[in-house]
């Protein structure tokens, strides 16, 4: 099973090698192209820097809003799906992103196809009307789920007076306001040459890639658009609880302050996150489940950011069991490196590269990806790196992530 691993990451490494460097157009679109010849299909990815930054608590959901209204109303997306290939939006919390996909015959057709879904958008009041009521019937569903009730307090709590505590789908009151004019305003700021970042990956000629350069290079420059992260950090511990009847069992979350996705131990806490929680032989699972019997479902992720994140562990249980099970794990997060075995360690690695692997198979995900690392400042071709970091992981640089543990906590608990 090393082995085959072993040889799978190398497999991943030299296909990801293979990217072109980044170029920037004159009026500052970041443009990349990872050939993969041995495709039938070819995928593009636009990221738009802002994401939940260019929110408000008034309008918030209107990026999730004008994706939608942009795509479903777009001829676009009914001629994308006549030639097999398919074209999406939607609102990120770092990025407004936008990808379509189309097989290597019908490739120009798409890219004919995209020029006027960019530039000359169909803002139609019906299906702004029906993709208005769809949204708010999901953040009602949301309200009427404990699970995600509880998730999206916690975020409210532990993000508190910083966009990432705002909702991709937005609230209930800041979506009922919204009117067709806003997202026909929302839209041309989005439209910024200098905060655009385009990879396309697949079976692709150079041909075609001047098409598509064509296309991004007529963005108005603009100007780039920057993340404001200098938010204080979490000086005391926050602990909240909610009371909810639909509710048969207490949800815990309890997070901690993490890096951004650009840190030097961004890998370390990844890994961290998979020992803890990531699985049936994790941590949390072994010692709250199996041992204790707290809980089915429990769990940790540690989401990436362009700004500081949140390792959280979580778990569904009764409420008398809540205090015990916040002491247990304080405990597991401060003491499971003095445990930690080098079989077990490498066996989280090999999980996760395993996983990454399978994951970055698609070309749509390979120009993910590049768009992501690119807009955290890392570079489109990072996800090499990336693997290199995971596997250079080892015990003294978990002590390091594990430094997190030690600073102020948010508990949050829906019973």
């Amino acid at each position: 099973m090393k082995k085959l691993l072993a040889a799978s990451v190398l497999f991943l490494i030299s296909i990801t090698a293979s990217a072109g460097d980044t170029m920037t157009l004159e009026n500052g679109v970041k443009f990349t192209v990872i050939e993969r010849p041995y495709t039938e299909t070819v995928s593009v990815s636009i990221f738009i820097k802002g994401g939940l930054f260019r929110e408000s608590t008034e309008n918030n959901g209107i990026g999730a809003l004008t994706s939608s209204v942009w795509v479903k109303g777009s001829e676009m997306l009914r001629e994308m799906e006549f030639y097999g290939g398919s074209i999406g939006a939607g609102q990120g919390t770092d990025s407004f992103e936008i990808a379509f996909s189309s097989t290597a015959e019908y490739l120009d057709k798409a890219i004919e196809l995209f020029r006027p879904f960019l530039f000359n958008p169909v803002f139609d009041n019906d299906v702004f009307e029906r993709e208005k009521a769809i949204q708010l019937e999901e953040i009602k569903a949301m309200q009427d789920d404990p699970s995600s009730l509880s998730f999206r307090n916690f975020m409210k709590l532990t993000y508190a007076d910083t966009p990432y505590a705002l909702t991709i789908e937005g609230e209930k009151e800041s979506v009922e306001k919204l009117a067709l004019d806003d997202i026909k305003k929302f839209y041309p700021v989005l439209l910024q040459g200098k905060s655009t970042i385009v990879t396309a990956v697949g079976k692709i000629t150079p041909e075609q890639t001047e098409k598509l350069k064509a296309i991004f290079g007529d963005l108005p420059a603009g100007s780039e658009f920057k993340a404001e992260c200098s938010h204080p950090a979490q000086k005391e511990d926050i602990y909240k609880e909610d009371r909810d009847p639909r509710t048969q069992q207490a949800k815990l979350y309890v997070g901690y302050e993490a890096p951004q996705a650009s840190d030097p131990i961004y890998a370390s806490v990844k890994v961290m996150a998979d020992i803890m929680g990531g699985g049936m032989s994790s941590r949390y699972f072994t010692e709250m489940r199996k041992n204790r019997g707290y809980a089915y479902s429990v769990g940790a992720f540690y989401p990436s950011r362009l700004c500081k994140s949140r390792f959280v562990g979580h778990i569904g249980l009764e409420y008398a069991n809540v205090p015990e099970a916040v002491k247990t794990m304080e405990k597991l997060n401060k003491t499971f490196i003095d445990s930690l075995t080098d079989e077990e360690l490498t066996k989280v690695k090999n999980y996760m590269l395993g996983r990454l692997l399978i994951e970055t198979e698609t070309n749509s995900k390979q120009a993910w990806y590049a768009n992501f690392f690119q807009n955290a400042g890392l570079g489109s071709g990072y996800l090499t790196k990336y693997i290199e970091d995971i596997k250079a992981v080892d015990k003294n640089s978990l002590k390091k992530a594990a430094e997190i543990f030690s600073k102020p906590k948010t508990v949050y608990i829906l019973r």
